[in-house]
């Protein structure tokens, strides 16, 4: 009976770490969960952010062209004065964006009527 008293005490001694054990592996498997969560958003705000850069810089060099200075010359605002350009908001390059568009979508209309006036001669 004592071997049947210890194998109980054994049995007990198992279930006590496993309690302990899984407490602190639970909130660990929360932390890596919001970790990777987190990492998940930052590239998912990063490539937003790039995108919408990328959208700005090709607005910037279809629609408006290159900015021309008083003297002419196309300037740089990063090097000639030493300062980082302005920030543009997120919702200013959509809606310049959809400017584009619209303004795109008009003169299409307006080319359009052109060659259908001009081929009726």
């Amino acid at each position: 009976m004592t071997t049947a008293a210890s194998l109980a005490s054994d049995d007990e001694d198992d279930e006590q770490p496993t309690t302990k054990s899984t407490a602190p592996s639970k909130a660990d498997a929360k932390q890596r969960a919001k970790q990777a969560h987190s990492l998940v958003e930052r590239k998912y705000r990063e490539n937003l952010n790039a995108k919408i850069s990328q959208l700005h810089n090709t607005l910037q060099a279809s629609h408006y062209g290159p900015k021309v200075g008083e003297d002419g010359e196309v300037e740089a605002a990063t090097a000639a004065n030493g300062l980082p350009p302005p920030k543009v908001r997120k919702s200013d390059v959509l809606t310049e964006a959809m400017n584009y568009v619209n303004q795109t979508e008009v003169e299409m209309r307006h080319m359009e009527n052109e060659i259908h006036r001009l081929t009726e001669r």
